[in-house]
């Protein structure tokens, strides 16, 4: 069975997520999501189990939170470097003077995003 040229990737990422849910699943809830880790340890916490909930496994229970929000941070970037920056630009036209009195250009690539850069005048 042949995989198209453009869904290799998508492959690639769903056996990965799939292999890594069914190995890890069972034995400590799905660590690749914050909201199957971390809720059952404040349910443990809340009904009797003390600190060992957020203790056991070496306090492993803040990574899958702050990981989320890393690696959303650094998609963004990511995409902002990799793909937005060598989007076409289809019109230029400087604008009226903004709320500082400085001239801008309001650049529009393709009428998907629109972005403002400011030009100081030296």
């Amino acid at each position: 069975m042949s995989v198209p040229k453009g869904m290799i990737p998508i492959a690639i990422g769903f056996a990965n997520l799939g292999a890594m849910q069914f190995s890890f699943s069972y034995n400590c809830g799905g660590p690749l999501n914050p909201a199957r880790d971390f809720a059952p340890r404040i349910f443990a916490l809340l009904s009797g189990w003390s600190e060992i909930a957020f203790t056991q496994g070496k306090f492993y229970y803040w990574v899958p939170i702050v990981a989320c929000h890393i690696g959303g941070v650094i998609g963004c970037w990511l995409y902002r470097l990799i793909i937005e920056n060598h989007w076409p630009i289809d019109s230029m036209h400087p604008s009226d003077r903004d709320e500082y009195g400085q001239e801008s250009i309001h650049c529009n690539a393709n009428n998907i995003y629109s972005r403002q850069i400011r030009v100081t005048q030296a």
